[in-house]
């Protein structure tokens, strides 16, 4: 006989799925927090923050009670069946197979065999136990919600309180120091710039901005990827030195000192705002340095992304054809957050790093700029997400010079964006003082020696990157500079034009070649073995790749021994491998030994 106070099988059933929901969304908050603290333990598919507390436990509540909702019918149609045995066999099992997959440690038939098995004993617990828990499931249920709440609460508030300690912290800088802003383009290749000589109007503000300050014709990436460009954009080090270049390692361990760890020892507050969080999210070690970090949450697609359930959901709309990565955060994202945390920063220098990730692949350039360049034409168009490995190869002409179309549409786009943050800057009387530098990470390839996309390769197409720095009263208007120079002389730079001592390596990029001081960074780009889905022929399916600018000359060496040799001041593109020509053989042997030397490789001639 049931007991009096034993809930209806309706109310029963709702308060298992809302139990179920907060006590697994807490548990996978607390789970994705916790490991995302821990160096290494998460990457870029289910890197996370604290904000995942805050989120996941009214996720879950959703989702799981939606689930208890399809039960419903089927208490009335088939009344002695134990469904409330059911439903928390599959939640059970659900949240276990989930709680599995979050590590991103385990495979998928492991996580299955393991939810299962949480299941069956989740059932076994609640059949010994079946009145008590009945009524104390639903008894307890608007406990549980408290809890809830005040977790999500402490999550918010304790995210928000550890920023305003470390900026009261921070020591009173020097009277007149300058803000800094490094704003980084990802995947934005020089040559499509329109300041830098291209035949269309791509960057009209970013052309205005290099007609204002300096512009480097030829600076070079340290990589042909993003997380090692940026790790020397931060430290100065060349991918050798920091470490992240070569081999499986895809983390900025702790050791060198960064750009955000200098100035806010000088007193500066400091954010990222990144927009390719797999790459530059904090589970990168990039965040080091930063008071504030926005990376994860930035807008409503990532922040579903983050919960186990939500990314097991995006691999199966992929199949079904969707075409852009899920959460992407536009331009218009990152400039609403850098212009809100601008707002709350007064009284100090601040130090602000932007990522845009806007004309990464897929090309998808919004409204009203898509089309601006090249009719939108069907047959072109993507039926599927189209990036890295999932890039169907080969592709003819006409389909690249599309997507050559709608990448130079996104850069539009950007660049559109980029002139309303300065403007608004401007107008809020900060913009003239403050370094403005822009660069790019690495480029795109476009069908050049084959290769689709980047990281594949040393060439130019890869390395080449826009490189302006504005700042009035200290950079003269419209310069521009020819030599070659490497983006890992940037934090040089930065300490400079700041006033703080020399502490990373190289030199300012404003000192001419023949004032004392320290020399530059030499201008060495490298990258480790690529996948083995890419194809055979690329250079970085045969081991790493390592290249040399030296003037006009262009050397790149692959770990099989191969090599090439190109005259930039003739062959910008690098259609002729002039290696093995023997007029240029006491060159190569020159430019091979001092690759050697810096690197301090035995780079043996080729059998």
């Amino acid at each position: 006989m049931k007991p009096r106070n034993s809930p209806t099988p309706v109310i029963l059933l709702l308060a298992i799925a809302a139990w179920m929901g907060l006590a697994y969304g807490l548990f996978e908050g607390t789970e994705s927090f916790v490991l995302s603290r821990i160096p290494n333990a998460l990457g870029w598919r289910n890197g996370n923050s604290v904000e995942a507390m805050m989120v996941m436990p009214l996720l879950y509540l959703v989702v799981y009670l939606a689930l208890g909702v399809l039960f419903l019918p089927l208490t009335l149609v088939i009344r002695r069946a134990r469904w409330d045995e059911v439903l928390i066999f599959l939640l059970t099992s659900f949240s276990g197979y989930l709680a599995a997959k979050t590590t991103g440690a385990m495979v998928q038939w492991t996580c299955m065999i393991f939810g299962l098995g949480i299941g069956t004993m989740a059932v076994r617990l609640f059949r010994k136990h079946r009145e008590r828990w009945s009524v104390g499931v639903v008894r307890w249920l608007p406990a549980m919600v408290a809890a809830a709440l005040i977790v999500m609460g402490g999550a918010f508030l304790a995210a928000r309180f550890a920023e305003s300690r470390e900026l009261a912290a921070l020591p009173q800088p020097p009277a007149n120091r300058p803000n800094v802003l490094l704003i980084v383009l990802d995947t934005q290749r020089a040559d499509v710039l329109s300041s830098y000589g291209y035949h269309r109007v791509t960057t009209p503000h970013l052309d205005s901005l290099a007609a204002e300050g300096v512009l480097f014709e030829r600076a070079f990436a340290t990589s042909s990827w993003t997380l090692p460009t940026h790790v020397s954009l931060f430290t100065g080090l060349l991918g050798f030195q920091h470490g992240v270049a070569d081999g499986p390692r895809r983390l900025f361990r702790p050791g060198p000192v960064t750009l955000a760890e200098m100035l806010r020892r000088e007193g500066y507050a400091t954010a990222g705002f990144v927009a390719n969080i797999y790459w530059t999210g904090r589970h990168t070690g990039l965040a080091r340095g930063f008071a504030h970090y926005e990376d994860y949450y930035g807008t409503p697609g990532d922040a579903l992304y983050r919960a186990t359930i939500i990314r097991e959901f995006a691999t199966v709309q992929q199949m079904l054809g969707a075409i852009d990565v899920v959460g992407r955060k536009r331009a218009s994202h990152v400039n609403r957050e850098v212009l809100g945390w601008m707002g709350r920063v007064k009284g100090r220098p601040f130090f602000a790093f932007l990522n845009y990730f806007d004309v990464h692949a897929p090309y998808l350039p919004p409204k009203p700029f898509a089309g601006r360049f090249g009719v939108l034409r069907p047959e072109f168009q993507a039926k599927r997400l189209e990036i890295g490995n999932q890039v169907k190869r080969p592709q003819a002409p006409e389909q690249i010079a599309y997507k050559m179309d709608r990448y130079e549409e996104a850069m539009l786009y950007l660049d559109d964006h980029l002139g309303k943050l300065f403007a608004e800057m401007k107008r809020r009387g900060v913009l003239d003082n403050t370094i403005v530098i822009v660069t790019a990470d690495h480029g795109e390839h476009f069908g050049e020696h084959g290769i689709i996309e980047h990281g594949a390769s040393l060439y130019t197409q890869e390395t080449r990157v826009p490189l302006i720095i504005r700042f009035p009263g200290r950079i003269p208007a419209g310069m521009r500079v020819a030599a070659p120079v490497s983006v890992a002389n940037i934090p040089a730079t930065v300490t400079a034009l700041t006033g703080m001592r020399d502490t990373f390596p190289g030199r300012s990029l404003l000192l001419p070649a023949e004032a004392p001081g320290p020399a530059a960074v030499p201008v060495v780009s490298e990258m480790g073995k690529t996948s083995d889905g890419d194809p055979k022929e690329w250079p970085g399916t045969k081991g790493w790749v390592k290249s040399l600018v030296v003037g006009q000359w262009h050397y790149i060496r692959l770990e099989n021994g191969e090599e090439g040799l190109f005259n930039l001041a003739t062959d910008l593109p690098e259609a002729t491998n002039l290696a093995a020509a023997p007029v240029h053989a006491v060159l190569l042997k020159e430019l091979r030994g001092r690759l050697q030397g810096i690197l301090g490789l035995k780079l043996a001639l080729r059998n």
